[in-house]
């Protein structure tokens, strides 16, 4: 159970204004779609806890230092279980870039993101004990980065 306390797992809700009209359009657009968001992490929690055995670790939530909740939003998320961090971007525009924040967790031993629309079906314990590496990749089977090409693979990589 100590060790639990110094783990965590993380998932990231954030958006990137830019001068480009076209850009705030989309972006505009993606806001009306937070609430969608905060439901899928609100499920993605509740599956996390549902199929925890022997840790209950902290739910880290980066959140972008442009996004805007509502004050109900934030303290429902609060009393979910949700510890929150703001996170600025990295690179302006691309959003998906701000994961690397986790990096920046550092008050923890081990840090696992998942993105908001994975919802767990078993226990991820396993994952936090048994992989004897720094750096851990599961791929999508429809990863956009392969050019839609199925593959399923889990790496490790040492990071020195």
């Amino acid at each position: 159970a100590a060790l639990c306390r110094t783990q965590a797992v993380t998932s990231l809700l954030t958006y990137h204004e830019t001068s480009t009209t076209a850009w705030k359009t989309f972006i505009a657009s993606q806001m009306k779609q937070v609430d969608t968001q905060i439901n899928l992490l609100r499920v993605l929690l509740r599956s996390l806890r549902a199929h925890e055995r022997d840790c209950n670790r902290d739910f880290v939530l980066m959140l972008g230092s442009e996004m805007q909740l509502p004050l109900e939003s934030e303290m429902q998320l609060r009393l979910d279980g949700f510890k929150m961090v703001r996170v600025p971007p990295i690179q302006r525009g691309i959003p998906t870039t701000d994961k690397l924040h986790a990096w920046r967790l550092n008050n923890y031993s081990r840090v696992m993101f998942l993105d908001a629309d994975v919802m767990l079906l078993g226990s991820i314990d396993e994952a936090f004990t048994h992989l004897d590496r720094e750096f851990t990749i599961a791929a999508h089977p429809y990863d956009t980065v392969s050019a839609s090409r199925p593959f399923t693979y889990l790496t490790s990589l040492v990071i020195s």
